[in-house]
C-alpha cells in the first residue's frame, strides 16, 4: 500500500512539474501578446493580457513552491470555505477541459469518421429518419359526419366518441352506437 502511494505521489509530482512548465509558457505568450497590443496602440487590451500573464506566473510559482500534498490540502480547505465558488470553478474547468479534448481530438490524432455525411459538431448533418412502426396507424378521432376518417374499434365494436350540437347550441358528447349522452340538470 505504501509503495502504491509513493508511486501515485511521484506521478502527481511529475504532472505538477509539467503543468507549471505549461503555465509558464502560457504566461510568456500572454506577456508577448500584451506587448504587441501596446505597440499597436491597444493599451487597455494589452494591460489585460499582461495582468493575465502576471496571474499565470504567480500561479505557476505557487505550484512550484509546494508539493502535491500541500496543494491538495489547500484545495480541500478552500472547498470547505467557499463551496459555491469551488463547485463553479470545477464546473468551468470541466467545460474548458472538455473543449480542449474535443478540439485536440479533431486534429491529426482523431479516428476516421465512419460516415462521409457526418461532420463533427453539427447535428444537422447526421442522416437520421424516425423509426418506422410495423403496425398500421390507428385513427382515434371521428367527427359526426365522418369527414376525418374511421374510428378505432375494439373487438369489432366502435368505441370512439363523437360530438353533436343539440338545440341549445351546447356541445354534447354522444356514444357512436347512437345512444345520446345528455348533461345532467344539476350543472
Amino acid at each position: 500500500m505504501d509503495q502504491a502511494r509513493t508511486q501515485v505521489t511521484s506521478q502527481l509530482e511529475s504532472q505538477k512539474d509539467r503543468l507549471t512548465n505549461t503555465i509558464g509558457g502560457v504566461a510568456e505568450a500572454l506577456r508577448q501578446t500584451g506587448q504587441q497590443l501596446r505597440q499597436q496602440n491597444q493599451e487597455p487590451v494589452g494591460q489585460i493580457a499582461e495582468r493575465a500573464a502576471e496571474a499565470a506566473e504567480r500561479f505557476s510559482g505557487y505550484l512550484q513552491e509546494r508539493d502535491v500534498r500541500q496543494i491538495i490540502n489547500s484545495v480541500e480547505s478552500y472547498a470547505r470555505q467557499q463551496p459555491a465558488v469551488f463547485i463553479g470553478g470545477a464546473f468551468a474547468l470541466g467545460l474548458l477541459a472538455a473543449r480542449f479534448f474535443k478540439s485536440s481530438s479533431d486534429g491529426a490524432g482523431s479516428l476516421p469518421s465512419t460516415s462521409s455525411a457526418w461532420t463533427p459538431g453539427y447535428a444537422a448533418s447526421v442522416n437520421w429518419s424516425p423509426p418506422v412502426s410495423s403496425m398500421p396507424p390507428v385513427d382515434t378521432y371521428r367527427s359526426a359526419d365522418s369527414a376525418y376518417g374511421g374510428a378505432a374499434t375494439a373487438g369489432g365494436m366502435n368505441t370512439s366518441l363523437s360530438a353533436d350540437i343539440d338545440d341549445e347550441d351546447d356541445l354534447v358528447p354522444t356514444a357512436s352506437q347512437g345512444s345520446e349522452v345528455r348533461p345532467s340538470d344539476d350543472a
